[in-house]
């Protein structure tokens, strides 16, 4: 991870931008597709796109949780083995609508219908489609 970070120059991230790089870089990811995807973005000097996708962490309100799917600059982990113009996965990053954002959101909804349900006495049957 240090020498992720020595291809960073001071000042080109925001603070919440590295806090939520080096979160996500240090997350257990078995695909390797997070790490590749930074990893590539600073090594090609996209210091903005990096920025962009990790300034903030989504959010889920009353319009449910809404992100880019899709980065400016897309990645050839993220490109894949894709014969299309379009990327065989989401974009990486805690401001993009992708398979780990979705997660979290599912885990979190969960936990909440578990609490309110655990309070009312009730067991929780809970189908996410």
């Amino acid at each position: 991870m240090a020498n992720l970070f020595s291809k960073i120059p001071d000042g080109t991230l925001s603070k919440s931008s590295l806090r939520n790089i080096r979160e996500w870089y240090a997350c257990d990811d078995p695909q390797k597709i997070i790490q590749e995807v930074i990893f590539e973005l600073a090594n090609a000097g996209e210091f903005n796109e990096l920025n962009n996708r990790f300034f903030k962490t989504l959010t889920f309100g009353t319009g449910g949780i809404r992100g880019r799917t899709v980065g400016d600059y897309i990645t050839m982990a993220e490109n894949g083995k894709s014969p299309n113009a379009s990327p065989e996965f989401p974009a990486i990053g805690s401001t993009c609508l992708n398979h780990f954002n979705i997660i979290r959101a599912t885990m979190s909804l969960h936990k909440y219908c578990k609490k309110v349900m655990d309070s009312q006495g009730h067991k929780l049957l809970l189908v996410v489609a």
